[in-house]
């Protein structure tokens, strides 16, 4: 029995993500902050909950180690701080600072949509969630890192 091509499939989701990254990329230089595509999405994580870099190399399918200096830049710049976890002394909790909800809203949301959202929208309803469960499955099957 022949394995099956999975190339077509892996040749689509790089095509997605290059043209998500490129429009998230064209968004952040337009706003003039200074931050790059991942520093963001780790902002925005941060804003909605103080978390661990764990958490999140988890939720992107990172490796910590390589989400420190994402969170060490930010520090830096002080758009977030660490604190210990009142709950856990072992964890350490990003948490977002005035100064980096204050950038987050710098990024103008001017009606133009996500790449990704205009091509969702021309989807049928039944095709948009037949998706989102494909995906969820896909995601699920991915082992633990």
């Amino acid at each position: 029995m022949q394995d099956p091509d999975f190339s077509p499939i892996r040749k689509i989701i790089r095509s997605i993500v290059k043209f998500s990254r490129a429009d998230m990329q064209k968004r952040l230089a337009d706003a003039r902050i200074g931050i790059t595509p991942l520093q963001y999405s780790v902002l925005k994580k941060v804003k909605r909950e103080p978390v661990t870099i764990n958490t999140i190399a988890k939720q992107f399918g990172f490796k910590p180690p390589s989400l420190v200096p994402v969170a060490d830049a930010l520090e830096e710049r002080g758009l977030i701080e660490r604190k210990p976890d009142a709950n856990d002394r072992r964890k350490t909790l990003l948490v977002i600072k005035k100064k980096g909800s204050d950038l987050l809203e710098k990024i103008p949301h001017s009606g133009k949509k996500h790449t990704l959202d205009v091509a969702f929208e021309k989807l049928s309803p039944k095709k948009q969630k037949d998706l989102l469960n494909i995906l969820e499955e896909l995601l699920n099957n991915f082992p633990e890192q």
